[in-house]
Parts: C-alpha cells; sequence; structure tokens
C-alpha cells in the first residue's frame, strides 16, 4: 500500500513528491476535513522563507556572535515572538 499527502489543484491531485503510479492502478483517496493550508498559502510561506535567507546571504555586515548562539539553540517559528 502507497501512502501519499498531497494538496488538490485545479481538481487534480498533486502529491509532495514525484511518484510514478502505472496506469489503471485501482486508488482509494481519503480527503482530509480538517483546515489545511490551501497551495497559494504555501507558495506565498515559500516566498517568504525564500526572500528571508537571499536577504541574509546578500548582507553587506558580519552578524553578532548572539545570532550563531540563538540559532545553535535552535528555533522553532511558530512559538517565536518577532515583535
Amino acid at each position: 500500500m502507497l501512502i501519499m499527502n498531497g494538496i488538490f489543484k485545479d481538481n487534480t491531485f498533486v502529491p509532495d513528491f514525484e511518484v510514478s503510479i502505472p496506469d489503471g492502478t485501482r486508488a482509494i483517496i481519503s480527503v482530509e476535513e480538517s483546515t489545511s493550508k490551501t497551495y497559494t498559502e504555501i507558495i506565498r510561506q515559500k516566498k517568504a522563507w525564500l526572500d528571508f535567507f537571499e536577504g541574509i546571504r546578500t548582507l553587506d555586515e558580519d552578524l553578532p556572535v548572539e545570532f550563531d548562539e540563538i540559532v545553535e539553540k535552535g528555533i522553532v517559528f511558530n512559538q517565536t515572538d518577532f515583535s
């Protein structure tokens, strides 16, 4: 049995990873009824991350020592207050 996560886009299932399944293979699909992220929200968040890392890469100044100390402890972004 193969279990895959993914999303529906334009009424077509798009798996989270590339997979090859032979034509004619019978399948059962279970659709999660929770409030999951939409495709556009995922794309928006991915762009925000890419912009963030590009900003770090193009920074023309040295980061303070505290930056590395904080990163080494690990950051849980959904539990971090950036205000």
